[in-house]
């Protein structure tokens, strides 16, 4: 059975993080383990994470001070490689899943244990009305090409690919770092 652990960084997201884990918990594939990394907040985010997470799988973490999105991700991968996991997934707390998410990453997975996978998303606006919907390209990329073709589309500012739409194998993570 394929293990997920789900990471998720916040800060200053109270308005959007009980949103964001319910779309996790309500997967039809459940995730290894949750973990909420709470880079500084100073508003209520880590009390409504705490409100709305489930006991058995989730654990919160927490920045004394704000030191930005990579170094909460780099955290909350840290502690994911230290448990089980076969794969990471990333959750930006104004992002939800759709609850097949994980299921179908996973099926993807399985046909491809050796690569990176990725999907399209949808933008909403606040009213969660879709806006525009992203298809990424058709490509095979290999682990050690990902951080290389995200630079290159980061600078033609044409990335369609986005963190909350990833499934990484854990192997990746000895050759990439966040900074």
């Amino acid at each position: 059975m394929v293990k997920i652990s789900v990471v998720v960084p916040c800060y200053n997201a109270e308005r959007y993080i009980v949103d964001c884990l319910e779309s996790v918990f309500k997967q039809t594939k459940e995730p290894h383990e949750v973990i909420v990394i709470d880079d500084g907040s100073t508003d209520n985010t880590k009390h409504c994470a705490f409100y709305q997470m489930d006991n058995k799988t989730t654990r919160i973490f927490s920045n004394y001070e704000n030191k930005g999105i990579g170094q909460a991700r780099y955290v909350g991968v840290a502690e994911a490689l230290r448990g089980k996991c076969d794969y990471i997934a990333f959750l930006s707390t104004d992002d939800a899943w759709q609850p097949n998410f994980l299921e179908v990453m996973c099926a993807a997975a399985a046909q491809n244990p050796d690569k990176i996978i990725y999907s399209g998303f949808t933008i909403c606006n606040e009213q969660l009305i879709p806006s525009q919907s992203i298809i990424p390209m058709n490509f095979n990329l290999r682990q050690e090409d990902f951080h290389v073709w995200c630079y290159q589309l980061a600078l033609r500012d044409n990335m369609n690919v986005n963190f909350s739409s990833i499934l990484i194998p854990r192997e990746v993570f000895d050759k990439v770092q966040f900074d």
